[in-house]
């Protein structure tokens, strides 16, 4: 394992993700993956919905641990490995190689965000992505789990906006959290989609990630086909108008009080 070398994310998704494993792929030797999704990739590659379920709601139990156990046996054979999944961040990733592994700065974690919020959760809105709680246990987070940063009540008055944004806040949030606990351990880089899809930022990325400098970048990848309207964009900027968070602070407040995600309470 010293030899290995690791690219993954912590981020909300619709961050171009699916953009950035193209780039990674096309700019390195790493095997580059962006979501495992064959029907045997879950519950072995890709967290099901009982693995995200159960370490948001208790944590870091022993079903849990065995899914990173098989998921970590499988990558030990691939020197260079490179998986953007969002969904990997939200259920252990990063506890179970600060504290099951002996990886170590080996390990590159991109904390990928939207500078623009309001694109951001419009980008959800439009595809209804927070309308179906299924949804929100696979792909996302449900604001009714017990392990979280943000509580969410306040932003559930709103409906699925307020839970986008609710949604939006709490990456953010958890981007700091982990870089605030692991950040001896990992080398955690902090990018834009804004930032990364420009030259002069994707240069910048490919130096923080030791890949290839002489660059190509792929096409624009996975935009959303329905645009939205303008109602959409006016309650959203209304919305995050008012509020007034911030991750940073949310985070260290959390880690002082001496409450983890990962606790099994």
């Amino acid at each position: 394992m010293s030899n290995q070398k690791l690219i993954f994310t912590i981020t909300a998704g619709r961050t171009g993700t699916a953009w950035l494993s193209k780039f990674i792929a096309i700019n390195s030797q790493f095997e580059s993956v962006h979501e495992p999704v064959r029907i045997e990739d879950f519950g072995t590659m890709m967290p099901d919905i009982k693995i995200m379920r159960t370490f948001n709601d208790i944590g870091m139990t022993d079903s849990v641990k065995d899914f990173w156990q098989r998921k970590f046996e499988i990558l030990s054979n691939v020197t260079h490995y490179s998986e953007v999944n969002h969904t990997l961040s939200k259920c252990g990733l990063i506890e179970f190689m600060g504290q099951y592994t002996d990886l170590k700065k080996n390990v590159s974690i991109i904390l990928l965000r939207r500078k623009n919020r309001v694109k951001h959760a419009v980008s959800f809105l439009v595809r209804n992505d927070f309308s179906h709680i299924t949804l929100q246990w696979q792909w996302y987070l449900s604001f009714r789990y017990k392990r979280k940063l943000i509580q969410a009540n306040p932003f559930a008055a709103h409906g699925n906006l307020g839970l986008i944004f609710w949604y939006i806040y709490e990456m953010e949030a958890r981007q700091e959290y982990y870089k605030k606990l692991y950040g001896d351990r990992f080398n955690f880089i902090d990018f834009s989609l804004e930032e990364i899809v420009t030259e002069s930022g994707s240069k910048n990325l490919a130096s923080s990630l030791c890949i290839n400098q002489d660059l190509v970048l792929p096409p624009p990848n996975n935009a959303n086909k329905q645009k939205p309207s303008s109602e959409m964009i006016e309650l959203a900027s209304n919305f995050d108008s008012i509020c007034q968070i911030d991750p940073k602070e949310i985070a260290e407040k959390f880690i002082n009080s001496g409450e983890r995600l990962a606790f099994i309470k």
